[in-house]
């Protein structure tokens, strides 16, 4: 079994909004981030003090991003005319020991 110890996590959406009177476009955003630390073994109990000899464990921190733009076009009539959505995701993890 792994010893973990979980620094941080934290996670935010952000909502942008545009209407006009023939178009309106919404985009979300949503990121999350995580830093842990797990042993180098799963025999060897986690320490974690100021001290160099207790630095028996790997850093890592994850990100994850995802982002959507859905976009919406009418005409003079009120008629929809147009839909558009596009999405993007990201994630980097880095491993430090």
């Amino acid at each position: 079994m792994w010893d973990i110890c979980v620094d941080d996590v934290a996670g935010f959406t952000r909502d942008f909004a545009n209407v006009e009177r023939r178009n309106q476009s919404r985009r979300r955003a949503d990121c999350q981030a995580i830093r842990y630390h797990p042993a180098l073994s799963g025999d060897t109990p986690l320490l974690l003090t100021a001290s160099a000899k207790s630095h028996n464990y790997r850093y890592y921190t994850i990100n994850d991003d995802a982002s959507s733009t859905t976009g919406l076009e009418y005409n003079d009539s009120g008629l929809l005319t147009k839909a558009t959505q596009d999405k993007s995701t990201n994630r980097a993890t880095r491993m430090q020991q």
